[in-house]
């Protein structure tokens, strides 16, 4: 074999496997998706449950209620003004909604290069759990009603 079919060979090798690897992306992220995001759903709902109460705590007296929403949700009223923040968890396409008054939006679930999982925005500006869950409940603490 000359040196052309030998780097022929090997730059056709190189774009093969590089197709193939491409290929298997989103069906990778598909499955870190469906293993990581509901555990990001749950450290979701824990952090604003774990605010709220030290909320309680550090004004010695109730200002936000949570209460689950079935079937993957959480309800967080505010008691004076009444105001509601809803969140939920939706599977498909691994988002998270939410609503407070007239604000609605979502946050997508994303796997970033190194295999994590975390919030993203319709910008895609990347959010961990605790930027999210200090972002609703500072929605809900403005929201007049």
């Amino acid at each position: 074999m000359n040196d052309w079919a030998k780097e022929a060979a090997q730059r056709l090798r190189a774009a093969e496997q590089a197709r193939m690897e491409s290929q298997q992306g989103p069906e990778e992220e598909l499955r870190k998706l469906k293993s990581c995001a509901p555990r990001l759903w749950v450290s979701l709902s824990d952090s604003i449950e774990s605010r709220c109460q030290s909320l309680a705590v550090e004004m010695g007296t109730p200002v936000l209620e949570t209460s689950l929403s079935p079937p993957s949700g959480i309800i967080v009223k505010k008691l004076a003004p009444p105001a509601a923040l809803t969140v939920n968890f939706i599977r498909d396409p691994y988002r998270v909604s939410y609503s407070c008054g007239r604000g609605r939006g979502e946050y997508r679930i994303r796997v970033d290069a190194d295999g994590n999982a975390s919030f993203c925005d319709a910008y895609n500006r990347w959010f961990t759990v605790e930027a999210v869950a200090t972002n609703l409940l500072d929605l809900l603490l403005r929201s007049p009603f």
